[in-house]
């Protein structure tokens, strides 16, 4: 009998979701350009949301620190 497989470590389950409203047209779209190199859509589309989050969290994080000189000079 096979073993079964181990569990996930408890941090890298993804257990959440999120659900974005979007038009057929743009919903063909975006699975278009999501699976073109044969990919998965919720890796694809969860790279991109992670890649513009930290973009402006670094963004927001800078205009914070720029701020603050102004202030303090």
């Amino acid at each position: 009998m096979a073993m079964p497989r181990p569990k996930k470590d408890p941090a890298l389950v993804k257990g959440e979701v999120l659900r974005v409203p979007v038009s057929l047209s743009e919903k063909e779209l975006i699975f278009a350009a999501a699976t073109c190199d044969g990919g998965e859509f919720a890796s694809w589309a969860r790279m991109l949301l992670l890649k513009a989050a930290k973009g402006w969290a670094a963004g927001n994080a800078r205009k914070k620190s720029m701020t603050s000189k102004r202030r303090t000079a």
